[in-house]
């Protein structure tokens, strides 16, 4: 179950808490991508995030890479974005379902 919207972290934090939530199911080849609102969130110096469609992009444009590859290269893009200064929590996670 992942959250359907917004930032899922603040939720998981507060005991009880409800949100909405969608189920997808992933295929053999399939790609999930994880990163914290610090990717989204890094600034550069006008202040422009790096924002989810520059993720989107980078994600589109490197998907037949490897994860650790793809992972590699989405944080130097977020680095480079922030001029190699992040601001908040960085994190970036992918994996691929590879059937066997």
């Amino acid at each position: 179950m992942l959250p359907a919207a917004g930032s899922a972290a603040t939720r998981f934090a507060t005991p009880g808490a409800r949100f909405p939530a969608t189920e997808l199911r992933l295929e053999p080849g399939d790609l999930l991508a994880l990163y914290s609102r610090g990717v989204a969130e890094t600034a550069n110096r006008a202040g422009e995030p790096f924002g989810r469609d520059r993720i989107a992009r980078h994600l589109g444009h490197a998907a037949g890479e490897l994860p650790p590859e793809i992972a590699r290269r989405l944080t130097r893009a977020v680095l480079v974005h922030g001029e190699d200064e992040l601001r908040h929590d960085a994190g970036v996670l992918i994996a691929r379902w590879v059937p066997r």
